[in-house]
């Protein structure tokens, strides 16, 4: 008997340039990671993974290249992406509901019997693009990310849970939007 991951994500990006207009769509790898989205022929550079994680390891295992059997489809203007993981079944639609936006719904599934994994979403932004910018939780300040500090021990600069997390620039703005506040970490470096 299989039991979804109802906690598992809707995820809406949004990455504009200021102004954006025109055309845009997300570029999905067959395996399921995101490259960006292209807005007027110019990508605008980011990369996704889903992973997972055993309960009390540190080991980590994400999508990527050739590491595992993915299939790979377009339906009704969508493109669908499943694949499996460890024992997670997961599959990915990614839409472009909006110039500038992507729709990200990740659903789960895992075998009763299997021992709790914990599953991430995992989006990482070129630090020369946003390094002079500022991120924005829910409705706090926004914040200089060359001003936060790193936890060395957990190579983490924040954490907690929110629903909105924006990072900002003069000419950029990358936004993602849960349906409901999830836990996030946010590090420097892959």
């Amino acid at each position: 008997m299989k039991r979804s991951l109802p906690f598992l994500f809707y995820v809406l990006v949004i990455l504009c340039l200021l102004p954006c207009i025109g055309r845009s769509q997300a570029e999905l790898e067959a395996w399921g990671n995101l490259r960006g989205i292209r807005i007027e022929g110019e990508l605008m550079r980011f990369e996704s993974g889903i992973g997972v994680q055993q309960n009390g390891s540190d080991h980590f295992i994400f999508t990527g290249k050739e590491k595992q059997s993915p299939v790979y489809s377009r339906e009704s203007g969508s493109q669908i992406v499943r694949t499996q993981i460890d024992r997670l079944r997961i599959t990915e639609t990614v839409s472009n509901p909006a110039s500038g936006n992507a729709r990200i719904v990740v659903e789960g599934q895992l075998p009763q019997d299997t021992a709790s994994l914990a599953a991430y979403f995992s989006i990482v932004l070129e630090e020369t693009d946003y390094a002079s910018g500022t991120i924005h939780l829910d409705q706090l300040k926004p914040v200089l990310l060359s001003s936060l500090t790193l936890e060395e021990k957990k190579n983490q600069m924040l954490n907690g849970k929110t629903r909105i997390i924006q990072f900002e620039t003069k000419t950029r703005r990358f936004v993602l939007t849960m349906d409901s506040p999830m836990v996030y970490i946010l590090k420097k470096g892959k």
